[in-house]
């Protein structure tokens, strides 16, 4: 009947471009920059959950439950999450499908719908995008862990599985494990080699590229196999 304004911390302040609520207190907004944030409590409090910051917006998002959700952006890429935002995994990496995608819907666990530019619409089932499976909620397949400790104070470590069902036979699984700032400037290489199955752990030492200490603040670390992008966020308090 009567409508007012929810009020949205300045820091998260967008041009946003879709809302997705589960139920009367748990929902999303998000738009550009890739920006993503999340109530629990019917917008009196908002949280960040937005995957690594690039050029393009949010289109669209849609959701199952409270933390499987998925969106897709002006770039045409493709994102799940099923933490409620805390991890984010690229299906379909930017510039991958050149047409804007505009609109997402989620049938159940396994399958969505994507529509786009120029007649565009794309189905997901189980495997369609990359060789991530999913089953019950989780990623199986190459895994990338949380940092411990998070926050941390100099150093922080980040571990990560290939499993040998997805390895090549011969020559390892070539892999980038890259930091990011906030504003999506590539801050250090930790990893860009093949790897074998097995699982690994890398050190960052709140280091640059040049060697110089990086400030406290929120970074992501993003790893990715070919056409498989996983991100996570981490948090480095001097």
């Amino acid at each position: 009947e009567h409508w007012k304004n929810v009020t949205i911390p300045e820091q998260f302040v967008s041009r946003f471009g879709d809302t997705k609520f589960i139920d009367k207190n748990y929902g999303w907004l998000c738009g550009q920059y890739r920006t993503v944030i999340r109530t629990t409590d019917g917008g009196a409090t908002w949280e960040d959950k937005s995957p690594p910051v690039y050029w393009d917006a949010i289109r669209s998002i849609d959701a199952l439950d409270k933390n499987y959700a998925l969106i897709v952006t002006s770039a045409g890429a493709i994102i799940r999450t099923y933490d409620g935002g805390e991890t984010w995994v690229e299906e379909l990496p930017p510039n991958t499908y050149t047409n804007m995608l505009h609109r997402v819907q989620i049938v159940d666990g396994k399958v969505a719908y994507a529509v786009g530019n120029e007649g565009a619409i794309l189905k997901s089932t189980k495997g369609s995008y990359t060789a991530v499976e999913e089953e019950d909620n989780e990623i199986t397949g190459y895994s990338l862990l949380q940092n411990y400790p998070n926050p941390f104070n100099p150093s922080t470590t980040i571990k990560f599985t290939i499993p040998a069902s997805l390895n090549p036979s011969q020559g390892g699984t070539l892999m980038t494990l890259k930091v990011y700032d906030i504003l999506g400037r590539e801050i250090k290489t930790l990893l860009d080699e093949n790897k074998n199955a097995g699982e690994y752990s890398v050190t960052w030492d709140g280091k640059d590229k040049t060697g110089n200490e990086v400030s406290s603040g929120i970074y992501f670390y993003n790893i990715r196999f070919g056409e498989i992008s996983i991100s996570k966020k981490m948090v480095l308090m001097r």
